[in-house]
């Protein structure tokens, strides 16, 4: 199997991952319904649990970027994904679904950590536009497994996290033959220490601080519609598989018609802005306006969200980072403002403001959003990760035409050699003359006399009827050009 015939291979992977999450762990879940743990909502529990496991990947990333750390990961998913599910539904009411709760946390993050990785090594913007295919059908499958009968609908969920698990393997092995590079998890942190890098990176920082923001309003809108705060006519996980195809829709017209991968970053600008409207619409009543309302929430953050983990990715690459410590920052940071709006969401009700409560969440939400775009995240630190991005686009520019050079030139050479009938030993040395190579030097390179190099070359010249190297390039160069 070919690279480019992993393409459906790898989108269909981490889809199937997204469609687990969808059906699993997003309240109130199609294959459990609402499931309460230690008397409080179970996805509340299982975000608390999941940022104890993403920190103890985020410090363990040395162990965990080896053969050894990622097959690990690949067991957690493939054994914690159907024993986490089908506990839920056995020990749903008991005093054991903590721990259902805590293997789903695992097989969570192991997953989040495995498939960025992967993407983490795609061109720029690449890894937003696969991600967000990605995310499509993860919708597009959790919309048809919605479908099915209840027992169906949780037996296929407990079969995603196998089958996402070993597609990873299979991406990563493929990857690693046919591209000729070592395994993904295999890096070393190479990151560099100067002033001047800390100050051009540091925007990392103030990125992963907005996201966790936007990742509050999203959390605080979720939590909303468990509590019924928020009258919608759409489920939650129902609303996010149509809004991971809307945004699917939106980075593809974006990279295909503009064919600009810097233009996702238009995308930040208008976050905020739906975000905002979005939060707006909630306070209205009306079922038909809060769905609206809670929908733009939903495509709000995804929108900062891929753009995001595209900018952790690209700033990765550059710095020669690891991508598991990369990413796992990244989903830190997500985490907690998940876990921060569901616990501000439960404390409102908690304290009893009834009526009030959700004014209140509306009121942070929209507080966290202006900051992270006034103060956080302003167009400068957007400026900065554009940069970063443009000087990454000119390194992969640069590293394809080396590439295309070198296999034009081995082309070239290879008829060369055939149309003027020259032996193996010869073609190596007329390659190194055309490379510029002097007599000591080949001797050098291919262990032989430099009086064994001057009678290869003299066969060389006797064979293109020449006398001398420039004409040997002359020669060369006419063969080339008609490639």
């Amino acid at each position: 199997m070919k690279l480019n015939q992993m393409f459906p291979v790898r989108l269909l992977g981490f889809g199937l991952y997204w469609a687990w999450l969808f059906l699993v762990t997003v309240s109130p879940s199609p294959a459990f319904g609402v499931v309460e743990c230690l008397g409080l909502p179970f996805e509340l529990v299982e975000l608390a649990m999941r940022l104890a496991f993403v920190c103890l990947f985020f410090f363990l990333w040395k162990k965990l970027e080896t053969s050894k750390g990622r097959n690990m990961l690949i067991a957690a998913c493939a054994i914690g994904g159907p024993l986490s599910t089908i506990a839920v539904v056995l020990v749903d009411g008991t005093a054991f679904i903590a721990p259902a709760a805590f293997l789903i946390a695992l097989v969570d993050a192991s997953i989040f950590i495995l498939w960025l990785c992967f993407f983490g090594h795609m061109r720029v913007g690449e890894t937003a536009l696969y991600m967000s295919l990605s995310y499509c059908i993860g919708g597009i499958i959790c919309l048809l497994v919605q479908m099915a009968p209840s027992q169906t609908c949780t037996a296929i969920a407990a079969i995603l996290p196998v089958a996402s698990a070993m597609m990873f393997h299979l991406s990563n092995k493929y990857y690693s033959v046919e591209a000729e590079k070592p395994e993904l998890f295999e890096a070393t942190e190479l990151e560099t220490s100067s002033a001047d890098d800390g100050e051009n990176y540091r925007y990392l920082l103030r990125l992963a601080i907005a996201l966790g923001l936007c990742a509050f309003s999203f959390g605080t809108t979720s939590s909303s519609l468990f509590y019924g705060s928020v009258e919608s006519l759409l489920p939650g996980p129902l609303m996010e598989s149509a809004c991971c195809i809307v945004l699917a829709a939106i980075c593809g017209i974006i990279m295909f018609v503009t064919k600009q991968q810097q233009d996702l970053y238009l995308l930040y600008k208008f976050v905020p802005i739906v975000l905002v409207a979005g939060l707006m619409l909630l306070g209205t009543g009306n079922a038909v306006v809060t769905t609206a309302g809670t929908s733009l929430v939903n495509l709000g953050y995804l929108m900062f969200e891929i753009t995001a983990l595209n900018d952790f990715c690209t700033a990765a690459k550059s710095r020669h980072r690891s991508l598991v410590r990369t990413f796992g920052s990244a989903r830190i940071a997500i985490t907690v403002g998940l876990l921060a709006g569901w616990v501000t969401t439960a404390g409102v009700h908690g304290f009893g403001f009834n009526g009030s409560s959700l004014a209140v969440c509306c009121a942070l939400s929209i507080l966290g959003i202006v900051v992270a775009s006034t103060i956080v995240f302003t167009a400068k630190e957007v400026f900065q990760a554009r940069n970063v991005a443009t000087d990454q686009v000119k390194l992969e520019h640069a590293e394809d035409f080396a590439k295309s050079a070198e296999e034009l030139f081995q082309e070239s050479l290879a008829a060369f050699a055939e149309r003027y009938k020259l032996s193996p030993r010869e073609t190596e040395i007329a390659e190194q003359l055309l490379r510029g190579r002097t007599v000591s030097y080949i001797s050098e390179q291919l262990f032989i006399a430099p009086g064994t190099v001057k009678t290869h070359m003299h066969k060389i010249y006797s064979k293109l009827g020449i006398h001398n190297k420039m004409e040997l390039l002359d020669a060369f160069e006419e063969i080339k050009s008609k490639r």
